[in-house]
């Protein structure tokens, strides 16, 4: 029975050093340290085409355990604009424990500018009508096509008379919202059906200084909603007459130029364009 006694004692205290170890290897391996991120500049230039790899550049972890852990940095996030052409972006970096680190920096877009409106139809709408605006675009240099995101305010059709206002807004994924006021020209269905200038373009974008050709956008002729060539109608750019006196290339705005139509035995008819001169 002494025998057995102190074979169990033995077992015992065999068993407790063997778990003593265990536990002191475990405590000893144990990892709740996260790695350190560094990063070579608070702020870098990008443009907004940059790839994954341009923004990771210059950012490298290490790791108390691990050693290097640079390939295991992430983008964990980007922030909306600070101001316009800057961001914040977080990265994220993990051991085998998955510990977690962490830094920030700036990142300012050499290219960036902000969205910009397109329409392939005049703002001539007839009367008593029903538009959706599905002829109005956006586009983003971030997010590409965003017409989706384009928002509409107007008065109502029914009771407008003469010209009415229109404003247009976009908002693309960094936050930037661009704004856009325009007229729009109510016309009764007689004057819906006179033939005036059709352009390519109805708003266009410019620089401070940079002037554009205001002849450059001119299509054909366009009447009851549709654009015709001048070939198709028998008229052509002498029908066509161009009043620009009204733009300030110096100045940030929105400006109309006036394309009239004139023909015989026809009323002088006017098409118009808008020019957004923004300082980018």
């Amino acid at each position: 029975m002494r025998a057995l006694r102190i074979l169990i004692l033995i077992i015992f205290i065999v068993t407790g050093g063997l778990f003593g170890v265990h536990e002191v290897r475990h405590f000893a391996d144990l990892d709740d340290k996260a790695p350190v991120l560094k990063i070579d500049h608070d702020e870098i230039a990008l443009s907004v085409e940059a790839g994954e790899d341009e923004y990771l550049k210059g950012v490298t972890a290490t790791d108390e355990h691990d050693g290097d852990v640079t390939d295991s940095i992430v983008i964990a996030g980007k922030s909306n604009f600070i101001e316009e052409g800057l961001i914040r972006v977080d990265y994220a970096a993990f051991d085998r424990h998955n510990n977690v680190g962490t830094a920030s920096r700036n990142i300012r877009f050499t290219d960036y500018s902000s969205p910009r409106f397109a329409s392939n139809q005049p703002f001539l709408l007839r009367k008593s009508t029903n538009y959706d605006f599905d002829f109005i675009h956006a586009s983003d240099v971030v997010d590409g096509d965003i017409t989706n995101k384009v928002k509409v305010k107007y008065t109502s059709l029914y009771s407008a008379t003469d010209e009415s206002p229109l404003s247009l807004e976009a908002t693309n994924s960094l936050g930037d919202i661009e704004k856009l006021d325009l007229n729009v020209r109510i016309l009764t269905p007689q004057e819906y059906n006179q033939f005036r200038p059709a352009l390519w373009e109805y708003i266009v974008y410019t620089g401070i200084g940079q002037e554009i050709e205001p002849w450059n956008y001119v299509a054909g002729v366009w009447q009851s909603g549709n654009p015709y060539s001048f070939e198709d109608t028998g008229f052509d750019y002498e029908n066509i007459s161009v009043d620009a006196s009204a733009v300030d290339y110096w100045t940030p705005g929105v400006y109309e130029v006036v394309y009239y139509f004139d023909a015989p035995k026809r009323d002088q008819t006017a098409t118009y364009l808008y020019i957004v001169v923004r300082d980018e």
